[in-house]
C-alpha cells in the first residue's frame, strides 16, 4: 500500500504554481519584447494580401495575355522560385473589375466605364454595371451631374 503525504500533495501544488508563474513571467516579458516586431510582420501582412488582391483585380480587369503565364514558364523549366506572379483560376466579379480599373483612373463617367470594360474585353451590359453599383454601396462613390452619372471608390 502506497502512503500518501497530504502535506507533500500541498507542497507540490504550490511549487509548482510557482515555477508556472515564472515560466508565465518570463514568456510576457518575451512576448513585449517581441511585440512591435510582430506588429510588423501583422502590418506587412496586410499590405501583402492587399497588393495581391489588387493585383490579381488588375490582372484579370486588363486581361492575362501581356502576362507571363507562370504555370507554363514552370513547365518550360524556367527557375520561378523568385518570381511574383498571381495566379488565377476564376473569374472575379463584375464590380471588383470596376474596383481595378477605377483604382487607376479615379472617377468615371459610368459610359465611359462601359466602355473602357468593352475595350478591355469584358462584354457586360449597362444594367449589369448599374447593379453591380447598387450591390456595393460600400465600394462605389455615386454623383450626378445633369444627366450624366459619375462612379468612384469610396475613401479614395
Amino acid at each position: 500500500m502506497n502512503l500518501v503525504r497530504f502535506e507533500d500533495i500541498k507542497k507540490r501544488l504550490l511549487q509548482s504554481y510557482r515555477d508556472d508563474g515564472k515560466e508565465l513571467a518570463n514568456i510576457l516579458d518575451q512576448q513585449n519584447a517581441l511585440r512591435s516586431e510582430y506588429r510588423r510582420y501583422l502590418d506587412l501582412d496586410a499590405r501583402r494580401v492587399a497588393l495581391e488582391r489588387r493585383m490579381e483585380r488588375t490582372l484579370v480587369a486588363y486581361g492575362p495575355d501581356d502576362f507571363e503565364d507562370i504555370r507554363k514558364s514552370e513547365k518550360s523549366g524556367k527557375d520561378t522560385s523568385r518570381t511574383v506572379a498571381i495566379v488565377i483560376d476564376r473569374d472575379l466579379p463584375l464590380w471588383q473589375v470596376i474596383v481595378a480599373i477605377l483604382e487607376q483612373y479615379g472617377e468615371l463617367q459610368v459610359i465611359q466605364l462601359e466602355l473602357a470594360l468593352d475595350r478591355l474585353g469584358h462584354k457586360t451590359s449597362r444594367s449589369a454595371i448599374e447593379s453591380s453599383l447598387k450591390t456595393h454601396p460600400d465600394e462605389f462613390k455615386i454623383r450626378t451631374s445633369g444627366r450624366a452619372k459619375f462612379v468612384s471608390l469610396k475613401g479614395a
